[in-house]
């Protein structure tokens, strides 16, 4: 809104003509149709520049910050499940290997292994 009423104020554009030359800088196509007239437009124009690239950093690193944080605190809930179930691979191995040896053939383990 700063943008639009200096311009408006110092270069006589339109509302129209105003957001046009806004939206061009913030897209940087910069077709360049309209373009300050004087040495203090201009610098307000670099400065209105830093001010929205600065704004939009924060911006984009809050959301990055916000994402990495989400992805790290699922990888450790992962990583805390597989954890959990490493614990539990001795014990599974030794109740896979008392049922095999109770079976004693193969058709009997698979009929336990039906059951279950």
């Amino acid at each position: 809104l700063t943008g639009l009423y200096y311009y408006m104020r110092t270069q006589g554009w339109s509302v129209l003509d105003t957001t046009y030359f806004l939206a061009q800088i913030v897209s940087t196509v910069g077709a360049g149709d309209l373009t300050p007239e004087h040495a203090l437009p201009k610098l307000f124009t670099v400065g209105h520049i830093f001010v929205g690239l600065v704004l939009m950093g924060g911006a984009i690193g809050d959301e990055v910050d916000r994402i990495t944080e989400s992805r790290v605190a699922r990888m450790a809930d992962s990583v805390t499940r597989s954890a959990d179930f490493q614990d539990m691979l001795p014990a599974l191995w030794r109740l896979a290997s008392e049922v095999r040896e109770e079976a004693g053939s193969r058709q009997d383990l698979e009929a336990i292994l039906d059951r279950i």
